[in-house]
């Protein structure tokens, strides 16, 4: 391709975009030196550890920014070189963002009344700023959880986009070979995968159909199922229908024990099982955690969502490999 075509198809939306991510995933990395100050305090100062703050919580902040700001940097510099997998990767992370995020931000609005009653008991904000401190709330979840990915989306699933990338990066890329749809489950499990680990680092736990796991059997547990959803989104990048089967089976068992878990035990005894700080801790005994209607209902309803959209996935397993199709909305 000479440079007169690459000038008549760039697309300087691919450019400002991928600028959007970089701040993102600057506004990520240094939120992490602020985490990582933490843990130093919380490492040698009394006052630190006083006020909730814990070595192992600092660290897991500090480390999640980090990934993050790995995350977004990364996305927007192949945004910027117009490479094909960074808008795949870029589509599939912000949707599972927006749902993820909506889900989330529903459930957390409800207990934000509990929470910031709390604050006001304990003199951490006045009464009267709690109507504010609600807006300000709602309105930064709906920034982060539904305009930023929805924008995203939007951008990145333009048809205009699509040929872009294909035209000035005409290499097939690992991303091109299997359905958008199905990267974005295959994404989804891997992060599942990493997701269990990481949990460790708030203790092991692992809810076992009305039953919470701790220590060495919490541990095999999550072990066990990390590598099921490693591997299972290994075979589901690879279109294999056990894949398929087996990541259906196992998030519905995985989903039915949690909601039988989060019917029978409270969410206050559930958190008390994790390493989180006496300070949460004390807001979440006064009212700040989620009901367990409202826990077993966004449970179920996510599981439900999930089994509806494996089903729609199936059709791609059922032709097999030799389907080449993409949709900008997993």
């Amino acid at each position: 391709m000479d440079d007169i075509d690459v000038r008549k198809y760039r697309d300087t939306g691919l450019i400002a975009f991928g600028i959007i991510q970089l701040v993102i995933g600057a506004a990520c990395g240094l939120m992490a030196p602020l985490a990582l100050l933490g843990a130093v305090m919380a490492r040698f100062s009394s006052k630190a550890a006083a006020s909730g703050l814990t070595l192992s919580s600092a660290l897991m902040a500090t480390t999640f920014y980090l990934l993050l700001a790995g995350w977004f940097i990364t996305m927007g510099i192949g945004s910027i070189m117009t490479k094909r997998w960074a808008r795949a990767l870029t589509l599939v992370f912000s949707w599972l963002w927006l749902v993820c995020g909506v889900v989330g931000g529903v459930q957390a609005t409800t207990v934000l009344p509990a929470v910031y009653r709390t604050m006001a008991r304990q003199g951490k904000l006045p009464e009267s700023m709690i109507p504010f401190a609600m807006i300000f709330a709602i309105g930064f979840m709906v920034l982060i959880y539904a305009v930023i990915p929805g924008a995203l989306i939007l951008f990145y699933g333009r048809r205009r986009a699509k040929e872009t990338c294909e035209l000035l990066d005409p290499k097939v890329r690992w991303t091109d070979k299997c359905p958008l749809p199905v990267l974005a489950a295959s994404f989804l499990y891997g992060l599942g995968a990493f997701g269990m680990l990481f949990s460790l680092g708030y203790g092991p736990m692992f809810p076992l159909f009305g039953v919470l796991l701790a220590g060495a059997p919490a541990m095999l547990a999550i072990g066990a199922l990390a590598v099921l959803f490693a591997a299972v989104g290994v075979g589901i990048y690879r279109l294999r229908m056990e894949a398929w089967w087996g990541g259906m089976g196992a998030t519905v068992l995985v989903g039915l024990s949690a909601v039988v878990t989060f019917s029978r035990v409270s969410m206050t005894k559930f958190y008390e099982k994790l390493n989180l700080p006496e300070q949460q801790m004390e807001m979440l005994r006064q009212g700040a955690a989620p009901s367990q209607a409202s826990s077993v209902v966004y449970t179920a309803v996510s599981v439900v969502g999930f089994a509806v959209f494996m089903l729609y996935l199936k059709r791609y397993f059922v032709a097999g490999s030799s389907v080449e199709a993409e949709s900008t909305a997993p």
